[in-house]
Formats: structure tokens, sequence, C-alpha cells
């Protein structure tokens, strides 16, 4: 009999080990491919912030076009979020240049094709 339990408790360790073994790949795979997809996401969102400067750099700068308060403080969340990446080397040129040639508008007569971040 005891030596029944004896083996009975070895078999139910090594089924338990190898559980748990497979359970610890399983869960290393997932945290490998949670980690991917989230640089995958920094990457993407990193882009649209980039992509949102310089969009705005080309509105405002370059074609001269005016801009609502509410435009520039989203373009200053965004440039925040960008820069707190680590990212700030020709977009903080651009942001800084945004700045200094932003024409503010106040007017509700705004043309409506005047777009910068999405906001109308």
């Amino acid at each position: 009999m005891e030596m029944a339990l004896t083996i009975l408790v070895s078999v139910i360790s090594g089924l338990t080990l190898a559980g748990l073994t497979g359970v610890m790949k399983m869960l290393r795979g997932f945290i490998k491919e949670q980690r991917a997809a989230n640089e995958r996401n920094d990457e993407f969102r990193h882009s649209m912030q980039r992509a949102e400067i310089a969009r705005t750099f080309r509105l405002v700068v370059e074609e001269g076009k005016p801009v609502t308060r509410e435009e520039l403080e989203h373009l200053e969340a965004t440039y925040k979020a960008y820069s707190g990446d680590g990212q700030n080397g020709v977009g903080t040129l651009m942001y800084e240049r945004i700045k200094e040639n932003a024409i503010i508008v106040t007017r509700v007569d705004v043309k409506p094709d005047i777009k910068i971040g999405g906001t109308e």
C-alpha cells in the first residue's frame, strides 16, 4: 500500500510539474507577444504624432493658414506626447516654428476648410 501511495504521489507530482512548465512556457510566449504588440503600437502612435506635427507645420508655416487657439492646444498636447517618447529633434524644430508663425484667429467665420488636428 505504501509503495502504491508513493508511486501515486510521484505520478501526481510529475504531472503537476509538467503542467506548470507548460503554463509557464505559454505565459512567456504571451508576454513576448504583448511586448511586441506594445512596441508596434508605440511606433504607430509616434508616427501619427510626427505626421500631425508635420501636417500642421505645412499648413501654418509653409502655407500661412490661420489656426484657432484650440488647434494650437491640440498641437501642444500632441507635441508633449511626441517629445515625451524621447523623440524631439526635427519635431521640436517644427513645433517651435509653428508657434512662431501661427496666426491665431478667434472669429467664427474662419473658412471651414482650415482644419488642424481633426478639430473643426
